[in-house]
């Protein structure tokens, strides 16, 4: 999860990475609905009304943009409980997010995963996610999965 603008020494770091791993990966992209589904049946979720916050994250990012053309966004989000599996996200939120809620948003035809208030809960959402061979063109999404792998398997 980036939190902060790339340093042109963490630019270079991510394009060395991905060049030494895009020969190794292959698409494994999961559709909306079994995202959607992997986060309900690991968490303990409320749906919430979306409020165009899902939307307004795909469609500032012009990389995540495109996928969306000629399709309808079909945008849920959800906040995570803070009781049964949710309650370890929140005793262990980054110390910027401690105390706000912790939700998970998927835009269905799309894929595009947003998560906010949890790091940990947006690295398993995003390696569980995978890339297609859209994202496997990109250098920063590409990193940003193996990083989350990474950071999800330990």
């Amino acid at each position: 999860m980036i939190k902060h603008p790339l340093t042109k020494k963490e630019l270079t770091e991510r394009k060395e990475l991905y060049e030494k791993a895009k020969n190794t990966l292959t698409p494994n992209k999961k559709g909306g609905k079994e995202i959607l589904s992997y986060l309900k049946s690991h968490y303990p979720t409320e749906e919430i009304p979306e409020n165009g916050l899902i939307l307004y994250n795909l469609l500032e990012n012009d990389f995540h943009r495109q996928k969306l053309l000629g399709k309808t966004p079909k945008a849920i989000l959800f906040r995570i409980k803070n009781e049964g599996t949710g309650k370890a996200l929140y005793e262990n939120q980054d110390e910027e997010f401690l105390g706000i809620d912790i939700l998970c948003g998927i835009e269905l035809e799309t894929s595009f995963v947003f998560c906010e208030g949890s790091s940990a809960l947006m690295d398993e959402m995003t390696a569980f996610a995978g890339l297609d061979a859209f994202d496997l063109e990109n250098f920063i999404v590409t990193t940003e999965y193996l990083f989350a792998r990474e950071n999800y398997t330990k």
